[in-house]
């Protein structure tokens, strides 16, 4: 027998889950009743449908084991399945009157995804006087299958029986009154002037027939930039908010020229504006036009906001032009006492660090920690300022409240209960009730976790006991989900004797650390680095998907995932859902940028905004040799955040192996 499955035989199925080796247990044969809802829940979290398939086809729905239920809903609503279900759903009616809405809910999805638009109409009704929520997520699913079947008569109807209002409904009605050939242009128009930014104005406004200023917000959201420019220019509009807009979209359009011209012109409306993307677009225009002092003159307007997007733009400009890094030395120390604004004297006091400069990086890091509003501030100043006085200790504390203010990094306290710091400190809040605690846990195995997200609010009591129904369920991001939501509360109450370990552990969980240990081994990086990676970008939700596209725990790109497994694994989002094959292609990849780009700081970067950036920063960060410093100058707010709070985890997750934590 192969030696795989024989140690796979040793572990029971309990044990493997709570290791999240889901794939192990679907290549095992349940036994008992409890091992086959332990083989139900991971063939869900891992979308395996067609190791459901079997199960659905033989078992009664009305003598189903009621626990099993759950799980079988979710299949018939996300599988390709198309055999007839309902008599689950009426089973679970039954049995599960704690959930009855959610329930309807699932069936009205059954029914969409089975194209009977008819059979969910009827459950509209009943839900909305059930469950508004639920109610209008449900029709705005049937209202989207209408419009999709050209059903315009049917939502009309609908419309009125049920008073259906909000910005998708009314898109919705425009759409169809276009489609059935009644009168839609006012409805259009007001539409647009009302929700530019919407990205369903994004959509109608191909359907504009008369292009006029007032339309222009929206023309400019919808990226319609060319048409932008020729409203404005035809009507010569005096509003100072068009202007801003018709400004950018010459940026936009790349005309620098015509762009600056404008500006000129005009800067006498726009100085005071608090835009700071336009002075930081200008700025940017007059560099490529080849003028670095109108350039420096509108970082330096745009930074006066404190907008920090246009600040670190604005000092990495700065290395990756010697001739203007030069002229602007002299302008800082010119004005050195008049920067009211934290950031622009904070990043002053790092510029003057890399040039080694010392006196004057201490003077605008004095006046950074002076001004500084916020914590988090306060936290980056002082690190610093430790940086340059060598009496002053980096401590764990100021380095981890530096990398991530909110991580809070108090000493940690291995024996305090955290239920029973809670029931002491919290005794003012409500603990749930038997048939809320029942409907919170059906409703976590059902998939209903934005429900329970709305009925647990913000009772401490309440997400602590639902975190660790979520952990159960093998919900790791859920439980983080509460865990952050949780950390006013604890650090309210630990703060004298210490963060509680067990908290720590719902923060920080390890349940994937045996299997990632596998392929450092294999590949030769450091584990914990990598779960903290891991939990960055998704939480640890093996099916987390985001609006790029990226699939699973280690967030990769279908595109990429095919290109690292060759032949070798047959690539698919469920595949991805996978958490082996998705930390097997995750830790390639990772290890692929740690060679090429040769640090952790620059693989980090590749990960999250590409290596081709990674590489062009570090050409114009290379003579910077502290990695902080550098990280800092990283011009992306967002891989910067990345980078912080990875090497925040991976330092907290040290400390809890060395306290003897394991998963």
């Amino acid at each position: 027998m192969n030696i795989f499955i024989v140690l796979l035989l040793a572990l029971n199925f309990e044990g493997l889950f709570n290791k999240c080796e889901f794939d192990s247990i679907l290549k095992l044969n349940p036994k008992t009743a409890y091992d086959s809802l332990i083989y139900l829940r991971s063939a869900t979290l891992l979308e395996r449908w067609d190791v459901i398939t079997p199960i659905i086809e033989k078992v009664n729905p009305d003598s189903v084991n009621p626990s099993y239920l759950p799980y079988l809903l979710q299949y018939l609503v996300n599988s390709p399945y198309d055999g007839d279900g309902t008599a689950f759903f009426n089973h679970a009616l039954k049995i599960y009157e704690g959930t009855t809405d959610y329930i309807m809910y699932m069936l009205g999805l059954y029914y969409l995804k089975n194209n009977q638009i008819d059979s969910t109409i009827p459950l509209l009704f009943k839900l909305r006087v059930m469950n508004n929520y639920l109610f209008y997520d449900l029709a705005r699913e049937t209202v989207s299958r209408l419009i999709q079947y050209k059903e315009y008569d049917t939502f009309l109807s609908l419309k009125n029986k049920l008073n259906l209002h909000g910005r998708y409904f009314q898109y919705a009605y425009i759409i169809s009154r276009k489609g059935k050939g009644m009168p839609y242009l006012p409805l259009l128009y007001n539409f647009l002037r009302r929700y530019p930014k919407s990205p369903y104005a994004q959509v109608l406004v191909k359907d504009l027939q008369r292009f006029v200023p007032e339309f222009i917000p929206s023309l400019y959201y919808a990226r319609r930039y060319r048409d932008v420019i020729r409203i404005y220019e035809k009507y010569r509009v005096k509003n100072d908010q068009l202007l801003i807009l018709y400004l950018k979209s010459l940026f936009r359009s790349r005309k620098y020229k015509k762009f600056t011209k404008v500006l000129k012109k005009n800067f006498e409306r726009i100085k005071e504006s608090d835009d700071s993307e336009l002075f930081l677009m200008a700025g940017i225009a007059f560099m490529r036009l080849g003028k670095p002092d109108k350039a420096l003159s509108m970082f330096f307007q745009g930074s006066k906001s404190d907008d920090i997007k246009s600040i670190t733009e604005f000092f990495y400009r700065l290395f990756e032009n010697p001739k203007l890094d030069k002229k602007w030395r002299k302008t800082l120390l010119l004005y050195k006492n008049e920067f009211n604004s934290f950031y622009l004297n904070f990043y002053s006091g790092l510029y003057f660090l890399v040039k080694g400069d010392t006196i004057n990086a201490l003077h605008f890091l004095k006046n950074a920690l002076s001004m500084a509003e916020e914590p988090v501030e306060r936290i980056k100043a002082t690190y610093y300022i430790a940086k340059l006085d060598s009496s002053v200790k980096i401590t764990d504390s100021l380095y981890l409240t530096y990398y991530n203010a909110r991580s809070g990094a108090i000493k940690i306290n291995k024996h305090a209960n955290l239920l029973l710091l809670f029931n002491n400190a919290y005794d003012g809040y409500p603990l749930p009730q038997n048939a809320e605690l029942f409907r919170w846990k059906l409703l976590l195995m059902l998939g209903g976790l934005k429900v329970v997200r709305r009925e647990v609010r913000d009772n401490p009591r309440y997400m602590l006991i639902v975190a660790k129904m979520a952990e159960n369920e093998g919900l790791i991001s859920e439980s983080i989900f509460y865990a952050v939501r949780l950390l006013p509360y604890v650090r309210d109450v630990s703060d004298s004797v210490g963060l509680p370990l067990e908290y720590l552990k719902m923060y920080f969980p390890m349940h994937y650390l045996p299997k990632i240990e596998q392929y450092s081994a294999r590949f030769g990086f450091d584990p914990l680095l990598f779960m903290a990676l891991t939990r960055e970008e998704s939480w640890f939700n093996n099916k987390a998907i985001s609006p790029a596209g990226a699939i699973g725990l280690c967030q990769l790109m279908p595109y990429t995932a095919k290109k690292l497994a060759k032949d070798s694994i047959d690539v698919s989002t469920t595949s991805l859902f996978n958490p082996d094959v998705n930390i097997r292609l995750g830790s390639y990849y990772f290890t692929a940028l740690m060679d090429s780009l040769g640090s952790v700081v620059l693989a980090l970067s590749g990960y999250n905004a590409g290596p081709k950036r990674a590489k062009r920063w570090f050409k114009v960060l290379n003579n910077i040799d502290d990695l902080d410093i550098f990280i800092e100058f990283v011009p992306i707010t967002e891989t910067r955040g990345y980078i912080k709070r990875i090497l925040r985890t991976r330092r907290i997750y040290g400390k809890m192996v060395e306290m003897g934590t394991m998963p």
